[in-house]
């Protein structure tokens, strides 16, 4: 089954300036979604598999012809920070790790204060989202990992809920049709929480189910960034991707 472990990788410092340079790429934000004000209040740097695949009507053009042009920004400008995270998580896992190729690198999400998530905007779900995209190795994949990097968390707090449940739990229940019930069972698990810290990495270990936490409630200068991505153990190597 899953677990979740946390590691620090960046100072208090050092997250502070990764959203100061975070900040000054502000035209190259991907706009998501608007808030109450209408205005645009979620936003992405740069492509995500399950924005820009999964809930896309055309990922050709959302995604594989997008995420060359994100890479690049986001090795530009936060090419320490790919670095740090691809040598400790292979320090934490013992095994190489390396960036997918011809895959969108791990980026970035952001919400302003008009539209920060919390848990009841956001249902548990699994990381399965690769089974989407076009990558023939991953069916030979026999490992999964997520990782979130806070950034900056509003004044309230944020976090992460788990459940040691797995994606084999939900298929047992629908060859059994049981779906419907999946809730009732999940609540009969222990939840762990994990409350985000800027500069402390959450690494889930496995396709754990899990979801936001959080009030979603903030003061007009709050903000939620967080540097995130998955990966799987093909061969013996850990692929990162988003």
């Amino acid at each position: 089954m899953g677990y979740v472990t946390e590691h620090r990788l960046l100072s208090a410092e050092e997250a502070g300036e990764v959203e100061s340079t975070l900040r000054e790429l502000r035209s190259e934000w991907v706009p998501r979604s608007k808030g109450p004000s209408g205005e645009d209040a979620f936003f992405t740097l740069a492509c995500s598999t399950y924005l820009d695949v999964c809930y896309s009507q055309e990922p050709e053009r959302d995604y594989y012809a997008r995420y060359e042009a994100g890479n690049a920004v986001l090795r530009e400008h936060f090419g320490d920070l790919l670095e740090r995270t691809r040598a400790l998580l292979a320090e934490t896992l013992g095994e190489p790790v390396e960036y997918a190729p011809h895959l969108a690198l791990p980026g970035f999400h952001v919400w302003t204060s008009d539209l920060l998530p919390g848990t009841r905007s956001s249902p548990p779900h699994f990381d399965s989202q690769y089974q989407a995209l076009r990558w023939p190795e991953a069916q030979r994949a026999d490992g999964a990992i997520s990782f979130t990097l806070p950034i900056a968390v509003p004044s309230s707090g944020s976090g992460l809920d788990t459940w040691n449940l797995e994606p084999a739990d939900y298929e047992r229940m629908a060859r059994r049709g049981l779906t419907d019930h999946f809730d009732r069972f999940k609540d009969r698990k222990v939840m762990t929480s994990y409350r985000y810290e800027p500069g402390r990495l959450v690494l889930q270990h496995g396709l754990v189910l899990h979801r936001i936490s959080g009030s979603g409630e903030g003061g007009p200068d709050d903000r939620r960034v967080t540097f995130q991505g998955h990966g799987l153990r093909i061969d013996g190597t850990w692929r990162l991707y988003w």
